[in-house]
């Protein structure tokens, strides 16, 4: 199991529980014991490998902690962000939102029915800054100049 399904199966026990079933984050059970419930049958699982998925879910900004230091949180009750709640009653999974995430930022490639002079900001085209314009510029200028005068 990845560390992405793994945070999925934490997301989705906790939103189950705190949003669906409308429980106090206090009457929930504490991060080591639900860990210590969701992966009984995942073999290799212990409990430095809980403390760093607890590291990743508060460096995420998806759990907040209710203890003063993330040791502290360890042996306590951790409740989902409000917006990690936003996004789950959206996409319903860790995994549908981060490839959700990936696809807004995968850079948009020029369609072949795009025609020269439609505008630069389009949808259809890739935007290069005006530096590597600058550089391309400088290495073509280079290139000719070596190709003519190398003598």
């Amino acid at each position: 199991m990845t560390t992405n399904q793994q945070i999925d199966r934490i997301i989705n026990v906790s939103f189950e529980r705190q949003v669906r079933k409308q429980t106090d984050f206090t009457l929930l059970p504490a991060y080591n014991e639900l860990c210590r419930e969701l992966f009984a049958d995942s073999p290799g699982m212990n409990e430095q490998q809980f403390r760093n998925l607890l590291y990743i879910l508060v460096s995420k900004k998806i759990v907040n902690i209710h203890g003063n230091t993330l040791s502290d949180a360890y042996s306590q009750p951790v409740s989902l962000t409000p917006e990690t709640i936003a996004w789950y009653e959206r996409f319903r999974s860790y995994l549908v939102y981060l490839d959700n995430m990936q696809e807004k930022h995968r850079p948009v490639i020029a369609e072949e029915d795009d025609e020269p002079g439609d505008n630069e900001k389009s949808p259809g085209r890739v935007w290069i800054p005006a530096w590597a314009k600058i550089v391309m510029l400088i290495a073509v200028v280079i290139a000719v100049w070596v190709m003519f005068y190398r003598h």
